[in-house]
């Protein structure tokens, strides 16, 4: 097995002709037995790769989606092997999330007999609200697990394309409650469930058996156990009160990494243009503000975001130092990134935008920031939720 074994250019060269002959309808059984050797010596890093190249070299993500479907059909067997969870594990974050995936395959083959058997959607009512829990699963990978994996495997495009997955799969929820709630009719069922189960087993099987060893093997334990204290504040999805507890009494076997030595946060006084304040209260002051804000840098890299208790958007620590156009979803990049550009080259200075979201008003506005004479340093971000102050009218004075 040995020459199935070269380096990785050669890997990933050869993998990706593989694919190539998959996707373009060319591997037949003669190709298949010529590659069986090499199918079994898959390993989830070459997946990921594999995944890097073809965005690499321009596919779309509407085509890659089907595409990568039907190479993993390829793999599925070898990559089995690797599924996270199947040996004794000694952390707790990719253990929780590898946790909350098994619950929520088991609360998806339960609804399986109520949408075979299409005798009304009233059964089906609950256990499907019961789902909207994944949405904390999706923001723990995507505040946390994906800036992670960014830092430390170059090729890393494959979470970009799972994070689209994740979009579908949220408009798939929205399709489905609404013909739940009779807003649209029943004819779109078969389809829209269809499509949910698809993404959502796909999307778990790609984390327990390429993403989830891939991180296991790029972070130490105590690593992965700072990320699991990250990931806390967000909660869990689908896991009873006991397996919670568990996890929260669980002692993982190692200690978390010490905080990073900062100097500068030692109560020293910041001068500013009209004033100087504690650094302390200075912190104080920008959790205090009524509005998120998030400040990008003249590298569009995401430099600072205030903490508040009731952030409107979830961050996390992990987003600091990341590039902003690996924060959002694929289908908002570009023009998150043509806004910046326009402030950039001065051809703007401000952009806001407005929308409803779980019956809240929220307003979100961009505004370039500049130095004195005039360089651009960055873009601030702020996210204020103006559901009360909408309704205002007359006066309250002091």
């Amino acid at each position: 097995m040995s020459e199935y074994m070269t380096n990785a250019a050669e890997r990933s060269r050869i993998f990706l002709d593989l694919s190539r002959a998959v996707i373009a309808g060319r591997f037949d059984k003669a190709a298949l037995a010529t590659a069986r050797p090499w199918i079994d010596a898959v390993a989830p890093g070459d997946i990921a790769r594999l995944v890097d190249a073809l965005v690499g070299e321009g596919m779309t993500f509407d085509r890659l989606k089907p595409a990568i479907g039907a190479v993993l059909n390829l793999y599925r067997k070898p990559l089995e092997a690797f599924r996270y969870g199947e040996v004794p594990v000694h952390e707790r974050f990719l253990a929780s999330l590898t946790a909350e995936n098994r619950a929520l395959i088991g609360r998806l083959d339960a609804m399986r007999p109520a949408i075979a058997a299409k005798s009304g959607f009233s059964s089906l009512r609950a256990p499907f609200d019961a789902l909207a829990s994944v949405e904390l699963h999706f923001r723990k990978k995507e505040n946390i697990l994906f800036p992670r994996f960014e830092s430390r495997f170059p090729e890393y495009r494959c979470v970009r394309l799972m994070w689209a997955i994740h979009d579908d799969a949220r408009r798939d929820l929205l399709a489905f409650g609404r013909i739940l709630s009779g807003e649209d009719g029943p004819e779109g069922f078969a389809v829209a469930s269809g499509r949910l189960f698809f993404d959502l087993h796909a999307l778990a099987f790609r984390e327990e058996c390429i993403l989830f060893p891939l991180m296991a093997s790029l972070f130490d334990p105590a690593e992965l156990e700072d990320m699991y204290e990250e990931s806390r504040e967000y909660g869990y999805a689908f896991l009873s009160d006991d397996a919670i507890a568990a996890y929260e009494r669980f002692v993982p076997r190692c200690s978390p990494p010490p905080p990073a030595d900062r100097p500068y946060y030692e109560g020293h006084a910041v001068r500013l243009d009209r004033g100087a304040l504690a650094e302390t209260t200075l912190a104080a002051l920008l959790v205090a503000l009524p509005q998120d804000i998030t400040f990008v840098d003249d590298d569009d890299r995401v430099a600072f975001y205030s903490n508040g208790a009731g952030r409107v958007f979830p961050r996390s620590p992990s987003v600091i130092g990341r590039k902003v156009a690996d924060c959002h979803p694929h289908g908002s990049v570009d023009r998150v990134m043509g806004i910046i550009g326009r402030f950039r080259s001065g051809a703007g200075d401000r952009e806001a935008f407005w929308l409803e979201m779980r019956g809240r008003f929220i307003h979100i506005e961009y505004r370039a920031v500049r130095s004195q004479d005039g360089i651009y340093l960055g873009t601030l971000e702020t996210s204020e939720d103006l559901t009360e102050k909408r309704g205002l009218s007359g006066e309250k004075r002091l």
